[in-house]
C-alpha cells in the first residue's frame, strides 16, 4: 500500500505534470497532505516557486492570485 504522499507525487510527475486534485470531506487531511507535499517538493527543489492560495472568500483568491503574478512576473 502506498501513502497519499507517494501517489500525489507519482500522479504530479507522470509524463511531465499531470494535473492532480486533493478532495473529501472537511477534516480529513486534505490541508495537511498539500502541506507535507510542499514542504517535500521545497526539500528535493521540485520547483522553483510554492504558493498557497486561500479560496475562501473569493476576494482572498482574488488578491492572493495577483500577488502570485505580480511574484512571477
Amino acid at each position: 500500500d502506498k501513502s497519499y504522499l507517494t501517489l500525489l507525487w507519482e500522479g504530479l510527475n507522470r509524463n511531465g505534470r499531470t494535473p492532480s486534485l486533493i478532495s473529501g470531506m472537511g477534516g480529513v487531511g486534505k490541508s495537511y497532505l498539500a502541506l507535507a507535499y510542499a514542504y517535500e517538493a521545497l526539500d528535493k527543489k521540485a520547483y522553483n516557486m510554492i504558493y498557497w492560495l486561500m479560496c475562501e472568500p473569493e476576494s482572498s483568491f482574488e488578491k492572493g492570485y495577483r500577488n502570485l503574478l505580480e511574484a512571477i512576473v
